[in-house]
């Protein structure tokens, strides 16, 4: 048996949010949670909370505001971690700082995590003049018989991090975490915990203090992956380097020695939640009476760490530095001439950075961008309340007539209905999944979908959402040609894009009798 430890740069030197000035807060309850569940969840362990500072009628709200603010990560993260589970050979223990003592040492022991959660210990405690919260990720340390199973700890099924043996990367490229502490004021500091609210005078804002914290618990400045990106004061990161619009951020230095793990004071950006321009969360100070709001530049700063993020379209805000371009068109059924389609999301995606939008009423849809980037862009429709409209055994007979040659669909976008389990042919499985449909037995098709054509989808499970150029197509073209046409690659965009069209396919309206 081997054992073996790590400790985090962040968590070594426990790099704390010096909010004597400034720490920032936003009421982000979450754009995209309503439409999409979220990939990581950021779980709160209250059980080192021995000074009771979540205790309480005070501690109801504190434990309500800290909530809101992990929804906020939650909302824009991507990511899928893999498990810790703990064995007879394989055993672990969460180290870190203690949220109560602030003393270093185990935090838990043989702790099963599952997959795509996060665990924070959260506490309060005096700290020290000029302090009102600090935060960062976990170290541990582990015995272990199995070499995949410690180096699936340490990455947590995120690459960049190790070699695949169990052994850190001389340059890391990702972050991976079981979690971390984050430790707030119980002494002199007077909270504010109504996140909706303006922060009188003399009061701190506990919401902006808790989104500081735990994106530093998520690993913004405190991580080998943040800290390999710092060069002369600045952090050049690829993707922090497009918000600002320059080389690199400059970063705040707290003094001799320090790990550069803020913003510079008084650089701003958009905000993810009103979209206006604003001082950054993660800058160094919180001024009493103040409140901030998570913005675009602090979401690069974690894609730089590591994290998948997926943001509202950018903002054509005032003071913008990074240079922007849109994507427009438009959503129709089935053809150019269709109806018009409302509420389909359209995601550009660079590498862990993604765009997000959705048409209007009219189908429309404008998706701001960074200029000067590839994208990959795609198109998702979510599930309606009723899922079987529109499907029915008038389709089932177009598609028997259909696989006994009787009657041929002669329809491209025919045939891309019928083909229910994406499996590129139109058969017998088919029918089924459509019959089960009928009945009510099911509410999508996504387990009668091939396990190729379900990884390879970046679709919905009832509908194909296709670029529009596949008219170009001849109805004769193959199922297996449609799958290119589910997404669009943009390469160096830097103007506007017009007419970027999509076409909707429900799953299942062979007639196309269907409508919005």
């Amino acid at each position: 048996m081997k054992t073996r430890s790590w400790h985090h740069s962040g968590w070594k030197s426990l790099p704390v949010c010096v909010v004597s000035k400034a720490l920032l807060t936003g009421v982000w309850t979450c754009l995209f949670i309503a439409s999409c569940p979220a990939a990581i969840v950021l779980s709160i362990d209250y059980t080192l909370d021995e000074n009771g500072f979540f205790s309480g009628d005070q501690g109801v709200s504190r434990k309500a505001a800290l909530e809101m603010a992990c929804e906020a990560f939650e909302g824009i993260f991507s990511d899928h971690l893999l498990p810790i589970v703990p064995d007879e050979g394989n055993t672990w223990s969460a180290m870190g700082f203690h949220p109560a003592t602030g003393d270093p040492g185990v935090l838990a022991e043989h702790r099963t995590i599952p997959a795509d959660t996060i665990v924070i210990f959260a506490g309060g405690r005096p700290l020290p003049s000029g302090n009102v919260a600090q935060g960062g990720p976990g170290g541990w340390s582990a015995s272990y018989t199995q070499v995949a199973w410690i180096d699936q700890l340490m990455n947590r099924g995120q690459t960049g991090i190790t070699d695949g043996l169990g052994n850190q990367l001389e340059e890391i490229s990702d972050f991976s975490l079981w979690g971390g502490t984050i430790t707030f004021d119980n002494d002199s500091t007077v909270w504010h915990t109504q996140p909706e609210a303006n922060v009188p005078e003399g009061q701190f804002d506990f919401y902006t203090a808790a989104l500081h914290e735990l994106a530093h618990a998520l690993g913004f400045g405190t991580s080998d992956s943040w800290l390999q990106q710092v060069v002369d004061g600045k952090l050049d990161g690829r993707y922090s380097s497009m918000g600002y619009g320059a080389d690199a951020v400059p970063l705040h230095a707290a003094g001799e020695g320090a790990l550069f793990s803020h913003w510079i004071d008084g650089v701003g950006s958009a905000g993810l939640v009103d979209l206006s321009w604003q001082p950054t969360t993660m800058g160094p100070y919180l001024s009493h009476g103040e409140q901030r709001r998570l913005t675009y530049l602090d979401a690069l700063g974690l894609a730089d760490v590591g994290w998948s993020v997926r943001l509202p379209s950018l903002p054509d805000a005032e003071g913008n530095r990074g240079a922007l371009t849109r994507l427009m068109g438009e959503v129709r059924l089935r053809e150019a001439a269709g109806a018009p389609i409302e509420g389909v999301r359209l995601l550009a995606r660079h590498d862990r950075l993604a765009f997000e939008s959705s048409s209007e009423v009219s189908g429309a849809y404008a998706l701001s961008v960074y200029a000067n980037t590839e994208y990959h862009l795609t198109a998702q429709k979510d599930h309606e309340s009723r899922v079987n409209r529109g499907v029915d055994v008038s389709d089932i007979v177009l598609m028997r007539k259909h696989i006994l040659s009787a009657e041929r669909l002669d329809s491209l976008v025919s045939r891309v209905a019928a083909d229910v389990n994406r499996d590129h042919s139109i058969d017998v499985l088919d029918i089924v999944a459509m019959r089960k449909m009928i009945l009510g037995m099911r509410d999508d098709y996504a387990s009668e979908s091939s396990p190729q054509s379900a990884a390879n989808s970046t679709n919905s499970t009832n509908w194909r959402l296709l670029d529009a150029r596949i008219a170009e197509l001849p109805d004769q073209a193959s199922l297996e040609e449609v799958q290119a046409y589910e997404g669009r690659s943009f390469t160096g965009v830097n103007a506007d894009f017009l007419d970027v069209d999509w076409l909707a396919v429900k799953l299942g309206d062979v007639n196309g009798d269907w409508q919005p």
